[in-house]
């Protein structure tokens, strides 16, 4: 796989690859991209996507978008 990393703040950005092993008979390969992003002072997830190749059904793609962030004040 592959990892961005912002050079000012050293924090991971995005990461793209694929799972070494696959979890199941029935499925083939997963290939994963995972965005970060920056809020405030924290870097969080931005976004999930997984591609699946299942021998049977062909491809299906999971995508999670996070949502805007919110944290309690002190």
């Amino acid at each position: 796989g592959k990892i961005w990393v912002d050079t000012k703040a050293y924090a991971i950005v995005r990461i793209v690859g694929e799972l070494a092993k696959s979890p199941s008979f029935w499925i083939s390969r997963v290939d994963f991209v995972r965005s970060y992003r920056r809020v405030g002072t924290h870097w969080l997830p931005s976004r999930n996507e997984s591609i699946t190749k299942v021998r049977i059904s062909g491809r299906n793609i999971l995508t999670i978008d996070y949502g805007a962030y919110h944290f309690p004040s002190s």
